[in-house]
């Protein structure tokens, strides 16, 4: 590509290729064990044992969304609605072949929701993550899923509380320098 546009994406390119000097990244690491060993910790105290629901919410916040706080409500949701749309393939009491009919009929909906982009607090990447998560089929038929609730509930207070520092922090920072 060429022009404005070509270097736009080559910046952004070099920017998701961007690397740490090895010890900063060192460092940055041993805080991400850190963060995720006081994610797990919590979660064993509170008997919660469907942690990778919870880590997935946080890979797709930090992937995707850069760690940014206010991508947090549009993930947390949207990974909710995933989890809640997979669900209906396993519903109990439901007949399989309804159950699965139903399902189908809910993804399809949620994909045309998502191309024209209705509710996009929703219907976005992490609603889309989640479903295909939760439907492969030892998750689906195998998942404790009140855990798996608990433990993205879990993921989204915790993380969600250490971006709100690392931004209140952020901020305090821009202040003094302003002044």
């Amino acid at each position: 590509m060429t022009g404005e546009r070509g270097s736009l994406m080559t910046e952004k390119i070099e920017k998701a290729h961007a690397t740490l000097p090895p010890l900063r990244a060192l460092i940055v690491l041993m805080g991400v064990v850190v963060l995720i060993s006081g994610y797990m910790v919590i979660a064993h105290f509170l008997d919660i044992h469907s942690t990778f629901a919870g880590m997935f919410l946080v890979f797709y916040l930090f992937g995707v969304e850069g760690g940014e706080l206010q991508a947090l409500p549009k993930s947390f949701i949207g990974a909710l609605g995933g989890m809640a749309t997979a669900i209906i393939f396993a519903w109990p009491g439901l007949d399989p072949d309804l159950a699965g009919l139903l399902g189908l009929v809910a993804v399809l909906v949620a994909i045309y929701c998502l191309l024209i982009g209705f509710a996009p607090i929703l219907f976005n990447h992490a609603f889309m993550l989640y479903l295909t998560v939760v439907l492969i089929p030892v998750v689906l038929l195998e998942a404790d899923f009140t855990g798996m609730l608990a433990a993205l509930v879990l993921s989204g207070v915790y993380f969600g509380g250490f971006l709100w520092v690392v931004q209140a922090l952020k901020n305090r920072k821009m202040s003094t320098e302003s002044a």
